[in-house]
């Protein structure tokens, strides 16, 4: 696995691109914080899309997955520090790790759901 940072300054473009290459894929999303550890936050739910919203200074990254009101989630990452994407031996994206200033950490897996199940099963 290769993981690559993606400069600040192309966080806008890169979500773009990202967001579109992955539109409607199942996502699974994940916070881990020292204080409650590793949360899911989205199980298996399209990706509707990634966005930074850069205002001077201040910095929001949303997550939103989902289609319908019943099943929409935006997750949000207030002021991230770093932004980096894991990509397989084939070059393909496996996740995106955005850590924020408060010191947690998003996780957003491209596998398939079942890889997550077997995940869930080895921990």
């Amino acid at each position: 696995m290769r993981t690559l940072e993606i400069p600040r300054l192309e966080w806008t473009s890169f979500f773009d691109s990202l967001s579109r290459m992955h539109a409607d894929e199942p996502i699974r999303v994940e916070v881990l914080r020292q204080d409650i550890g590793a949360q899911v936050e989205v199980m298996a739910l399209p990706l509707d899309g990634i966005a930074a919203d850069l205002r001077g200074s201040e910095c929001v990254i949303t997550i939103a997955a989902g289609t319908s009101p019943t099943e929409h989630i935006a997750h949000l990452i207030a002021d991230p520090q770093h932004v980096r994407i894991l990509r397989g031996p084939l070059g393909d994206d496996e996740a995106l790790e955005i850590e924020a200033g408060d010191e947690s950490t998003t996780l957003v897996y491209f596998d398939s759901p079942g890889a997550w199940a077997e995940r869930e099963v080895n921990h």
